[in-house]
């Protein structure tokens, strides 16, 4: 933990140093009204964050308070390949979304164009990602416990596709953060704990571990599937549904 938490401070630290001395950067003493002003404005992203961090992290006490050791231990192993399988998805939100910024304020179209050859991306590498991490789940269960066992393959198969829609959420969920979406954002993502919660509780009790990994795919499905609806209904014009047409758009069309 230390080496984990000392290497993110370092780098956040030498992240910093390099944007101030190479932009000659001057920062004002923040007063408290100017704190207050900003944690106001952003409360809504600090509630999706947490929501968010509470639905990717609550299954595994959930397991651990309805099965039993075992099973709860089988879910841990699933959980740290999960975190692994869902690392390019991760990292391709981070990569994009300052990209996505200048696009948004530029233009709308300019934006749409950009997202439907990003989500074109996400189809050709996620989909064979996820039929690969099925046909050798029992192998990557190896690689994690030297053993091959029957339960967690079976999990992993279950739960392959998370990191697929995990990714698909990137077009809508930036869009709304791009265009200060904010509280439309945060209702989704604690709609999508609450869902995860109801999931955890009545699978688990009805099909023990497979019930998390179950619970674990239909949330994430969930939330990407909200997010859009969220858009196409309540911020129409700034909808992202057209990023799944598969033909290309050319620079005069908008959809």
């Amino acid at each position: 933990n230390l080496c984990l938490g000392g290497s993110q401070i370092l780098v956040g630290g030498a992240a910093i140093m390099i944007i101030v001395l190479k932009n000659n950067l001057r920062w004002p003493l923040s007063t408290i009204s100017s704190i207050k002003s900003v944690l106001k404005h952003n409360y809504p992203i600090f509630l999706s964050n947490l929501f968010g961090f509470i639905s990717g992290n609550s299954n595994l006490l959930i397991v651990g308070l309805l099965a039993d050791p075992i099973s709860t231990g089988y879910y841990g192993i699933i959980e740290k390949i999960l975190l692994a399988i869902r690392a390019p998805a991760v990292l391709l939100y981070q990569t994009v979304f300052p990209r996505v910024c200048l696009l948004a304020e530029k233009s709308f179209r300019s934006l749409l164009q950009f997202l439907k050859r990003l989500t074109h991306i996400i189809l050709l590498v996620f989909i064979p990602m996820s039929v690969l991490i099925i046909i050798f789940a029992d192998h990557l269960i190896f690689l994690f416990t030297n053993e091959y066992l029957q339960t967690p393959t079976i999990l992993l198969q279950i739960i392959s596709f998370v990191p697929l829609f995990a990714a698909l959420n990137i077009p809508a969920c930036q869009t709304m953060l791009a265009y200060g979406l904010r509280k439309s954002y945060a209702r989704t993502m604690i709609t999508g704990a609450a869902i995860n919660l109801i999931l955890n509780i009545s699978l688990i009790s009805l099909f023990s571990v497979y019930g998390a990994a179950i619970a674990a795919l239909v949330t994430e499905l969930l939330i990407t599937s909200l997010l859009f609806t969220n858009l196409a209904v309540f911020h129409r014009d700034y909808s992202v549904i057209s990023v799944f047409n598969l033909t290309l758009m050319r620079d005069g069309q908008a959809n």
